[in-house]
């Protein structure tokens, strides 16, 4: 494959073209002895199914090319545009071609037109040979954002896409804990320890995030508290605020609680109790029935002696 003829300030003449590809020579190798002319690439790939010259036909093989080198050199002093300029060049021969330049110089860009070029992207022109070199700097080259957010950002707009890139480090306000752009709204709405939040039982008071749990568990008055008496079967959970008046309007009840626990702890005890001894008797008898074993051994083995 050869050069987009559109790349060309000029609109090169038919004779710079690779009949094959139809686009602008690339490393041009000469194949025939009638001097017909073609891009290396393609010429390479047309001998791998044909060994005939394209244009004349004539018998060619891959020990025949030789590179072009003049050819190669004028097509390296024309003048084309940046890969990422509007270029000035179009299929409808409103600029003339290289070769039927009267002057035999390229025609100078109309000012109109070059401040277009400008204004839709790069205004670079120079020869091709140097295009590879401007294309090293320019500005208009699109390169992945080094941030990694997956945008394709022209170089010269790095800097400012850095401002905006959902990748970039923020701080945060509260903490001052660095961490990406995207990341911020969800650290704040949910884990930055030092961002004010209502209680969540609405008592009025506002806190660092990482206060609530103390606050809740010792200071807030709307908290739901376990009664002072649910060891002895109190299931009320009052407000912090009202436990007091809870202890106080419920006294009667848990005298009652406290009794039948009371009363249900003793019955368990003395159930143990029983247990305890019913076992204490069964381990007395077993002692008694050795003793008496040991006994009647000792008197059989007096006797044997």
């Amino acid at each position: 494959m050869g050069f987009d003829p559109q790349l060309f300030a000029v609109k090169p003449c038919s004779e710079f073209l690779c009949t094959v590809c139809s686009e602008v020579l690339d490393k041009p190798m000469c194949v025939c002895q009638e001097g017909h002319t073609f891009c290396k690439a393609c010429i390479s790939r047309w001998l791998e199914k044909q060994q005939t010259c394209p244009t004349c036909r004539c018998a060619i093989s891959q020990a025949s090319l030789r590179p072009s080198r003049i050819v190669e050199t004028l097509i390296g002093a024309l003048d084309v545009c940046c890969h990422h300029s509007a270029k000035p060049n179009d299929d409808d021969g409103a600029h003339s071609s290289v070769c039927d330049s009267t002057s035999g110089q390229a025609c100078a860009e109309e000012p109109a037109a070059k401040r277009q070029r400008m204004d839709n992207g790069c205004s670079w022109m120079g020869a091709l040979r140097d295009l590879d070199g401007h294309l090293q700097s320019c500005g208009f080259v699109p390169d992945p954002c080094p941030l990694g957010c997956g945008a394709s950002v022209q170089r010269r707009k790095l800097e400012e896409h850095s401002m905006c890139c959902p990748k970039r480090r923020v701080e945060c306000e509260h903490c001052h804990e660095g961490m990406p752009y995207e990341s911020l709204e969800e650290h704040v709405a949910q884990l930055c320890p030092m961002y004010l939040v209502p209680c969540t039982q609405k008592c009025g008071q506002t806190m660092p995030r990482k206060q609530l749990s103390a606050h809740l568990s010792a200071d807030c008055p709307l908290q739901p508290v376990d009664c002072l008496f649910m060891a002895q079967g109190c299931t009320v959970r009052p407000r912090r605020q009202s436990l007091q008046q809870h202890l106080s309007d419920s006294a009667v009840e848990h005298s009652r609680l406290s009794t039948e626990r009371l009363q249900a702890l003793t019955t368990e005890m003395m159930g143990r109790i029983d247990a305890l001894s019913k076992r204490n008797a069964e381990l007395e008898g077993s002692i008694n029935g050795l003793k008496l074993q040991l006994m009647e051994s000792s008197r059989f083995e007096m006797f044997n002696v």
